[in-house]
């Protein structure tokens, strides 16, 4: 049996380019705009959407890598995601 981390629902808004609110904290660092990439979530100041990173991530390549494939994406902006991921996955495990 899995877990529901509390970020499933937008990164299942990410996959479906749904219109979503930008996580409190993450609005410096993502940008969802209707007449850019079809309103997919990407990094502020990129056409990068934030799914490439976790698909990087869950495909097991390094933070390294992805940011030399785009290298218009800061290690920042990767730190802020990661950080509210571990974030909400740590407010999941002290529930459990």
């Amino acid at each position: 049996m899995g877990f529901k981390c509390m970020s499933e629902d937008f990164r299942a808004s990410l996959a479906y380019n749904e219109e979503v609110t930008i996580p409190k904290g993450l609005e410096n660092v993502l940008v969802s705009t209707p007449d850019t990439l079809s309103g997919g979530v990407r990094f502020k100041g990129t056409r990068v959407f934030v799914q490439s990173l976790f698909d990087y991530v869950m495909g097991g390549d390094s933070i390294e890598e992805f940011l030399e494939d785009f290298p218009g994406v800061t290690r920042e902006q990767v730190n802020a995601v990661l950080r509210y991921e571990q974030s909400a996955l740590s407010g999941i495990a002290g529930g459990i």
